[in-house]
């Protein structure tokens, strides 16, 4: 007896599921996508090349806007326009030559305004006129005692008296404002006011820059002749106010007398 014959096997790659699509995967149910092999298509996870870079500003685009800490109101660059918000530019400040601060009316080290100086300066000439009165009482009892009652302008008594008066006044005058401005820069005016007169260095002025710069105030010195002490006196006078002046129009506070001295300043110590 012949022996019974055998089906062929179906067609299709061996082992795969009955039904499936020739060329899928093995496994595969009917009609399930299978995800492609590796190598193709775009790689599961985050991808280490892309994205932002270390130190990425999101909120900052090169090009668009100011970065960050911008100040438009300053702007280095010659011939440029400061911003709306511009504040002074540091270290263009205006200049006031070496040594002499910034500009008056500040604190300590700036040059004293012309109102705080005629106060120190009226202190000074109070306390002349205490020492000029009590040695013109001591001269005056003085020459009482003596017997001499010629007190004209001719000569005699009345003659020295006033020669002596003169040149006394004509001396503390001088010798005040010029000694002590030449030890410590202060009459006892400026040391209450709390100024002081400094030379052109920034230092204690030298005893011919204190000469220099008070010798209008040895005017009671040309009394010494008939008639020349009243215009002595009124030329003093204008003298002073010239001071007041140009002290004013000065941007550091000098008066002539400081210019005369050679460049010498009252400044602010307190």
């Amino acid at each position: 007896m012949p022996p019974p014959s055998e089906d062929p096997p179906p067609s299709g790659t061996p082992g795969a599921t009955p039904g499936a699509t020739p060329g899928s995967t093995p496994g595969a149910q009917p009609g399930e996508q299978v995800p492609p092999p590796p190598g193709y298509g775009s790689p599961s996870g985050p991808n280490p090349g892309y994205g932002a870079p270390p130190g990425y500003n999101p909120g900052y685009s090169p090009g668009y806007g100011p970065p960050p800490g911008y100040n438009p109101g300053y702007d280095p660059g010659p011939g440029s326009t400061p911003g709306p918000n511009a504040g002074p530019n540091p270290g263009y400040g205006p200049s006031y030559g070496p040594g002499y601060g910034g500009p008056p009316g500040g604190g300590i080290g700036q040059p004293a305004d012309v109102s705080v100086r005629f106060v120190a300066r009226l202190i000074d000439f109070l306390v002349l006129f205490v020492v000029n009165l009590a040695i013109g009482l001591i001269v005056f009892v003085g020459a009482l005692n003596a017997g001499s009652a010629d007190f004209g302008l001719g000569g005699g008594g009345g003659a020295g008296l006033r020669i002596g008066a003169a040149v006394v006044q004509g001396l503390i005058y001088i010798g005040y404002f010029a000694l002590l401005e030449s030890r410590t820069g202060q009459t006892l005016g400026k040391r209450i006011m709390k100024l002081q007169t400094q030379s052109p260095t920034g230092g204690i002025p030298t005893l011919e820059e204190g000469f220099r710069r008070n010798i209008f105030m040895a005017y009671p010195l040309v009394g010494i002749v008939p008639f020349l002490g009243l215009i002595a006196g009124l030329a003093a006078l204008v003298g002073m106010i010239m001071v007041a002046v140009t002290i004013s129009q000065s941007p550091v506070r000098q008066g002539w007398r400081d210019r005369f001295a050679g460049g010498t300043r009252v400044v602010k110590i307190g």
